[in-house]
Formats: C-alpha cells, structure tokens, sequence
C-alpha cells in the first residue's frame, strides 16, 4: 500500500511546480517583450531616409515624400510628436517645409508616423538661375557654362504643386537641389503669366517692348509669355510710340487695348556710323544704306544688318531712342574666335539699355555701340529657329478647340497644323472659360512630322 501513494504523491508534486512555472512565465512574458523592445528590436522599425517632399496636406497632417536613392514615393503622417527643423537644426512650422525640399526624415514603418524632418545639409541648392537650358536627350541642364545632368524622376515644383519639365518656361527664375553632382528637384521660384494685345491693327508691322525682358515685332492676335512683374510696355510703328504700364500675374492673362494708349508724335533721330571694314554692307530694315553720311530714322526699334567678304556677318536690332547716336560697329573676322566677342557682347547689352534713357528731343545725347558677329543684347527676345523647307508639319491635336499660339503668334485652333520649326518653343493654349497653359517643347531637326495632343485646360478664367 505504500509502494502505490508514494509515486501518486510525487506525480502530483511534480505537476503541481510544473503550474506554477508555466503561469510565472507567462506572467512575465509582456515584460520580457518590453525589455526586448526597449533594448532595441523596435529599432528595426524605424527607418531613415533622405527624400524629396512632394505632396504636402496640413489640415490632414500628410507629407508625401520621394526616395532619393531608390525613388519610392510614399506618404507618412506627422504627429504631435514629429520634430521639424531647418539644416542648422533650427525649428521649422509645417508650412514652412515646402514641395520639392530635399529633406532627412525619420519615420515608423509599423504607423507611418514622421519622427522628425530636418532640412538635408548633404545636398546642394542653386538659386535665382536664370540662364539655362535643356538638353532631353542627354537629360542634362546647362546653367551658363556648367552642366549638370538631371534624374530620370526629377521633381518639377511650381506654386506648391508637381508639375511637368514642359511647364518650364525660358524666362522663368529656378532654383535647382541636387544629391551628388545630378538635380533631384527643379523649383520654379518666379513663373510666368500671358499678355494680350486687343485692337492692335495699327501697330501690326511695329515693335513692343516688355521692360528689358523682351522685344518682338508686333503681329495680329499674339499671346505673349512675360515673366510675372510689373512692366513698362512700349509700342511702335512708323516712329509713333505709345506706352502703359502692366502687371504680369503667374499663370495669369494681362490684356492691353492698344486703342487706348496715347500715341506720341513722330520723333527721330541721326546715326553715325562708323563700321570696320569700311567696305561692308549696311542694311536697315531689309533697306540698303550709305552709311559714310548720317542717318535719319524713326525713335523705335530697326533691324540691322551687316556683311563683308572674309567677315562674320552680324545679324541684331538697334533701337534708336535719342536724337544723336555714334555707333561704331568692328566685325570680327572668319575663323576669329578670340575672347573679345564677351567683351563686345557685354558692351552690346549696355548701350542698348542706354539708348532709352533718353527720349526727348531738346537734348543731343551721343551714344555707342560695339558689336560683333556673335553679340546678342540681353534685353532682346527673338526666335533663333530653323524652318524647313519641306513639307514637314507641327501638328497640334489638342485639347480641340483651344486657340494655339507659337512663341506668341498664332497658329490656329486645334487642330490644327504649321510648317515644322526646330529648336525650343513655347507652345500656348488658351480657350475662353479656361485657365490660359504654356508648355515648352523641343522639336529635333529631321525630316520627320511632330505630333503634339495636350492635355484638356481647367475651367476657370485666366485673367
């Protein structure tokens, strides 16, 4: 009898200190697992990451973010918690983190929540970049003799929306971010708006003048892209000049009814020249000249044209806006590429802006001009394009009904085609109750037909 209780006693004992082990463990289990995380696998969901912001919502709190190393885009939310600082470390607001700003950001994987933003200091900003240009198909920028190739997934920002590199103007003013040597992110910190000439049938022939931005003879219906600011805009014809003052708004169109400008009488004023060869050809306004004699012509601007054998021909627009001008012109010989054409260019620039300072006619102001084959005044838009001679077509299928404007003259209604041109151009759409869109295009130099079909126009006005 007590062979049998005492087995029976000890399985009892044993499976009585086996309970209470299994409920000590798990008692302390959650415990256990706190003490892991706080010593370090909650890590593990946190992750860093150097991005570009693209989306930003602030009632609802949402960021979206661009990865630069990987070009993942995902969006994170910002908590009560999430620190926001500049790259000095220096407190930041939400509003103040804007769309395209390359940011280190540090967020959990398992909420989505933000832990903190800083301004990347590991990258590089250029801003106020007003002389660039693209080349797709490299996919590189110039900004003046540098070149910096840009990413397959670069983040275009304008207004603090994504938009498209064709909504890039040439006259816009950009600043551009970039990680290593290649743009990540092009800002377009000061856009472009649209002027329209109404009642423009007497000046048809003549010239307009926006500021120093922009010269261009004056055609029926043109729709011109203007950098957003206030400008003093200059008409003429014939030596008749009128002139008003207009704001540029971005994105925004400025119209301005030539029948209401005053017109001021007729004024000219005498060139002399004196232009190296002796022996060169003068030509104004597609008119021969005796330039050993003053000239007389009409306040306003006049195309010039010079050549000789054995001499880089020069191709420009002078404006004549005081009573006596001295201008001495030098060609520069063939095969000649010494510095001095920068010299000369620069010098170009300054005497054209010089030449409007003054207008009146009680005064003799003398000024001088030095040009070369290469110089081109800064203050002068024109359209440098190749047109070609066959019958290669631009064809612009839409959005149909859109009026259609090609570096501000225009072309038709969409649909509609035009001889092909090659070069960069700023295509413009505009429809009566919709928002006023530019897009600027390449068109390659071959034999070959473009098609264009943009996308519809938002309802809205545009002025």
């Amino acid at each position: 009898m007590k062979k049998v209780i005492i087995p029976i006693t000890l399985i009892a004992l044993i499976m009585t200190t086996a309970c209470y082990f299994i409920v000590t463990d798990l008692n302390n289990t959650p415990k256990k697992q706190e003490i892991t995380k706080e010593n370090g696998i909650d890590e593990k969901l946190i992750k860093e990451d150097t991005a570009i912001v693209i989306y930003s919502n602030k009632d609802e709190k949402i960021l979206n973010f661009q990865s630069i190393p990987s070009g993942e885009r995902y969006a994170l939310h910002i908590s009560g918690t999430t620190e926001l600082s500049d790259q000095y470390g220096e407190i930041l607001s939400l509003e103040q983190v804007s769309i395209g700003e390359i940011v280190d950001v540090v967020y959990s994987v398992h909420n989505k929540t933000i832990r903190s933003i800083q301004v990347s200091s590991n990258t590089w900003t250029y801003s106020d970049i007003s002389n660039f240009s693209f080349d797709h198909n490299r996919k590189s920028m110039s900004i003046g003799d540098e070149q910096y190739m840009y990413a397959d997934n670069v983040v275009i920002a304008s207004g603090g929306e994504i938009v498209e590199m064709m909504d890039i103007n040439e006259s816009d003013i950009l600043t551009i971010k970039g990680y290593n040597r290649v743009i990540t992110s092009i800002i377009i910190e000061k856009g472009h708006g649209y002027l329209r000439l109404q009642n423009d049938e007497y000046f048809v022939g003549g010239w307009i003048e926006i500021g120093q931005e922009m010269i261009k003879p004056i055609e029926s219906e043109m729709l011109l892209a203007v950098p957003e600011g206030d400008y003093k805009v200059l008409v003429s014809h014939k030596g008749n000049v009128g002139e008003i003052d207009v704001r540029i708004n971005r994105d925004k169109e400025t119209k301005v009814d030539l029948s209401e400008i005053e017109i001021k009488e007729v004024q000219k004023g005498i060139l002399a020249f004196n232009i190296i060869p002796s022996y060169a050809t003068l030509m104004i306004d597609n008119e021969n000249h005796d330039y050993l004699e003053t000239i007389e012509m009409e306040y306003g601007v006049h195309q010039l044209s010079i050549s000789a054998p054995g001499y880089k021909p020069i191709s420009n627009f002078i404006k004549v806006g005081a009573p006596l001008a001295n201008i001495e012109i030098e060609l520069e010989e063939e095969g000649n590429d010494s510095s001095t054409s920068n010299s000369t260019s620069n010098s170009t620039s300054n005497s054209t802006s010089s030449s409007s300072t003054n207008q009146s006619s009680s005064s003799s102001t003398s000024y001088s001009y030095s040009l070369s084959s290469s110089s081109s005044s800064s203050s002068i838009t024109t359209s440098n394009t190749v047109i070609n001679a066959s019958e290669v077509k631009i064809y612009i299928d839409g959005p149909e009904g859109a009026e259609i404007y090609l570096d501000g003259s225009y072309m038709g209604i969409a649909p509609v085609s035009f001889t092909k041109v090659t070069g960069s151009h700023a295509i413009i759409l505009r429809k009566d109750g919709y928002q006023t869109k530019s897009y600027t295009v390449f068109i390659d130099n071959d034999e070959k037909n473009v098609t264009f079909s943009f996308s519809e126009l938002l309802e809205g006005s545009s002025e």
